[in-house]
């Protein structure tokens, strides 16, 4: 076999390979933004922040839970224009029954999404 010949055999298998990746990445993201899968969750906050902190997190930020890590961002799909002001009213140390949309996978960066909150009294635990 000539180089030329293994440089096109190498260059078609790594073609081959983005573009699996490709496809896979694009139906995660259709998949997470277009999830109607709503449900209210109750839960206990400990902490939040933005997605990346120091750097310009495009108004996204995390919520970390007693039961996990949700995101709170806009999302036109499910009328949801209020992410900042959310964000403000979420207090570490209390408790709130939040509604939430799309699935979580970590693995991604995936994470369901606030739509909305109510705070509730605390059971002790």
């Amino acid at each position: 076999m000539q180089n030329s010949d293994i440089d096109s055999v190498i260059g078609k298998a790594l073609l081959g390979f983005i573009s699996i990746i490709l496809i896979f990445a694009a139906f995660s993201i259709i998949f997470a933004y277009t999830d109607k899968s709503e449900r209210n969750i109750t839960v206990h906050v400990h902490d939040k922040r933005p997605l990346h902190p120091g750097h310009d997190s495009c108004g996204i930020t995390l919520i970390l839970t007693d039961i996990g890590i949700f995101k709170n961002m806009d999302s036109a799909a499910h009328g949801k224009f209020n992410s900042t002001s959310l964000y403000k009213k979420i207090k570490i140390g209390r408790c709130y029954i939040f509604r939430v949309v799309g699935q979580s996978i970590p693995l991604l960066g995936h994470y369901p999404n606030i739509i909305s909150i109510k705070e509730i009294r605390c059971k002790n635990k």
